[in-house]
């Protein structure tokens, strides 16, 4: 019985649920879980039908699960629009689309959606790995589209990816010409205006409880690299200044009331030391902070400051590429303190404390008012003390800062900054907590610093009078090679287990090397193709000479250049399908004579597929001898297949040898290749 065109095999109906599960899977760290999972169900539930038979479930049940699974994504983010929603909503309809999966128009459906799907992934990330999984999904369902539209399967699966690939390698020029020359405009690319203010992407968050750094530092995620216009500056200089904390509950650190943005432009400040240019670029967009040296003289367009020296991104601000800076890392600011920020700077919860607040009132009666002595006083206690500077502390029951201080005196950074701040204010000096990254690793490969999650750090500001606040790093008292080698040389030597890309950071082992230039790889693509702004995009116009044409001018010539490698291909597609090698052409010709001879005379015009078709309604008994033949000459002329010696004579004498059987030929009233056909047209592949 011949095959039915528009029901597609089930080969390829579970190759579609397979590479759909794919383009699934990177959704499951961006979406509520319940989401990809239940489309994952379906679809797994439409596969066992497609196997066994099972039965799908009837018109009332999918009724039910698309009210249910439109009232969890409403309930779940109280809307439906949105990113999150909406590609929630969208998954969860393509799950349930498979459970109708039966013929081709069901199956072209699902995998268009597929196809947006793929798109939808780089609202969230657009890094190169995602970018590399997402090209193989793309060419997976376009070999899925092929094998939907080959009933027959006479094509094999490895000829399938080979023209899935094909295609998307011809389709490149055209894709360079759009991402070049298409106006770019302000703003990233696939960031929505809706949450370009949203929560920051960084591994800094805006309160600090004991533990939370140390969990931080053991990600060797990249952080944001920065690229310098001449020398880098010392390692222990390298303090990349992030949210401040100002308000301390007894645990926890938080910001306080909110500073008013009351910095643009211009910083004023004393600049007593070397200045630093460079260009500084976060790794992940839509971040909300912005981490650069202290201080930047003058703030780029799309960041401000509070009054606190935060540096976040404008909400009205659509920036893309680096961030530009000029800094000086020693500095004097002169900004006096009204009352109400020094109440809240010295600012301590009731009870807490008790034992440090009496060590420092005692420092305090013997410095008199000399608040450095009492600042000499606290590095003192911490470094002839025995401290350690350790990512596995001890539990602090009780009073956290006490039981530091007294008991265990184990900890990590927070655990010193936060405790030296409550010295400091207990002793009446204005104290704060300043979160941010310390350090960098050069990565020579790309000229560039790479600071990691791992290089997260907390330190101390205080107040004295007649200098402002100065930075004052407990950490450094204890663990003097944290900052002057980095935090792998500081816990290595202790016998601290860091994860293995951490532990070998510092090292010239092979894995550094591999890991470094996989990084630097990572940076060009986010400095030439993430950041390809409206800047870089006029920079590249006027090194061509194009940009005294104007817009209009620049649109007509994508125009063309596009109009022109679509005829090119095109024209290199026709060419190739009408000029065989000549053995091919010579087996080809063989074939159509005999079925010729046969009465199933080959009309103007039709293909090897198209003939093959019409073989399987008209001639069941022949289109058996020929299936296969008709597939290897497919193979060998589509698919980059070579043959083997000698394989060409065989297919040769099998053509010239097809025949009727005895009964079909007994039985047979005149040709079969009648009139033009009713369904079927065209040349096929």
């Amino acid at each position: 019985m011949a095959s039915n065109p528009d029901r597609p095999r089930r080969e390829a109906l579970l190759a579609l649920l397979g590479v759909q599960a794919l383009v699934l899977l990177p959704h499951l760290y961006h979406l509520p879980w319940w989401a990809p999972a239940t489309a994952l169900l379906c679809m797994a539930w439409s596969a066992l039908r497609l196997r066994q038979g099972r039965r799908l479930p009837g018109t009332p049940i999918r009724l039910l699960l698309v009210a249910a699974g439109t009232l969890a994504t409403l309930l779940w983010f109280h809307s439906l629009n949105g990113r999150e929603a909406g590609v929630t909503l969208l998954v969860l309809m393509l799950g349930l689309k498979s459970l109708e999966l039966r013929g081709l128009r069901d199956a072209l459906f699902l995998l268009f959606i597929d196809y947006f799907l793929v798109a939808t992934q780089f609202l969230w990330d657009q890094s190169l790995p995602l970018v590399l999984y997402l090209l193989l999904s793309a060419v997976l369902l376009t070999a899925v589209l092929m094998a939907l539209n080959d009933p027959h399967g006479l094509l094999p699966a490895r000829s399938l990816l080979r023209r899935a690939a094909g295609l998307t390698v011809s389709a490149l020029p055209i894709m360079l010409l759009l991402f070049l020359l298409f106006p770019r405009l302000p703003g990233p690319l696939w960031g929505l205006p809706a949450e370009q203010g949203a929560a920051a992407r960084t591994g800094l968050g805006e309160e600090m409880r004991p533990g939370d750094i140390a969990r931080l530092v053991r990600s060797d995620t990249p952080a944001f690299r920065v690229r310098f216009d001449g020398p880098l500056p010392p390692q222990a200089e390298r303090y990349w200044r992030g949210p401040v904390l100002d308000h301390f509950d007894g645990r926890r650190w938080t910001r306080g009331r909110p500073e008013p943005r009351v910095h643009r432009g211009q910083l004023e400040l004393d600049r007593q030391g070397p200045r630093y240019r460079y260009r500084l670029w976060p790794v992940e967009g839509g971040q909300r902070w912005v981490t650069p040296l202290p201080y930047p003289v003058v703030l780029p367009p799309g960041l401000e400051a509070s009054g606190n020296l935060e540096f976040r991104v404008d909400d009205k601000a659509r920036h893309t590429g680096p961030w530009q800076f000029t800094s000086y890392t020693r500095y004097r600011l002169d900004a006096g303190l009204d009352p109400a920020k020094r109440q809240r700077n010295l600012q301590l919860p009731p009870d807490t404390a008790p034992r440090a607040r009496a060590l420092a009132h005692s420092w305090r009666q013997a410095a008199g008012d000399d608040d450095m002595a009492v600042v000499r006083a606290a590095l003192a206690l911490i470094r002839e003390r025995p401290f350690h500077y350790t990512l596995r502390p001890p539990p602090l029951p009780g009073d956290v800062v006490d039981g530091f201080l007294f008991e265990t005196r184990k900890g990590f950074c927070e655990h010193y900054a936060g405790s030296f701040v409550v010295l400091m204010r207990a002793a009446g000096i204005p104290a704060r907590v300043v979160t941010g990254y310390q350090g960098g690793e050069y990565n020579a490969l790309g000229d560039y610093l790479l600071v990691r999650q791992s290089d997260a750090h907390a330190w101390a500001e205080v107040w004295l009078e007649g200098r402002g606040w100065i930075r004052v790093d407990p950490t450094a008292a204890v663990a003097p090679e944290r900052i002057e080698r980095g935090v792998s040389a500081a816990l290595g030597d202790a016998g601290e287990a860091l994860p293995l890309l951490l532990g070998s950071r510092y090292g010239s082992n092979l894995l550094n090397r591999l890991r470094m230039t996989w990084d630097s790889i990572g940076y060009y693509w986010d400095a030439w193709v993430l950041g390809f702004g409206p800047e870089r995009q006029a920079e590249l116009l006027t090194r061509l000479g194009l940009e005294r044409f104007g817009w209009r001018a620049l649109i007509l010539l994508l125009v063309a250049g596009v109009l022109g490698s679509m005829l090119f291909l095109m024209w290199l597609s026709l060419r190739r399908s009408r000029t065989p090698p000549a053995p091919l052409a010579g087996l080809e010709r063989d074939l159509r004579r005999r079925l010729a001879r046969l009465g199933v005379a080959p009309r103007p015009g039709e293909g090897l597929l198209a003939l093959q078709r019409r073989l399987e309604r008209e001639a069941p008994a022949l289109a058996q001898q020929t299936r296969a033949l008709v597939q290897r000459l497919l193979t060998l002329r589509y698919g980059g297949a070579r043959s083997h010696p000698g394989e060409l004579a065989r297919l040769r004498r099998q053509a010239r040898r097809l025949a009727w059987p005895r009964e079909e030929k007994r039985h047979k009233k005149g040709p079969h290749s009648g009139g033009p056909a009713k369904t079927e047209s065209g040349n096929g592949y």
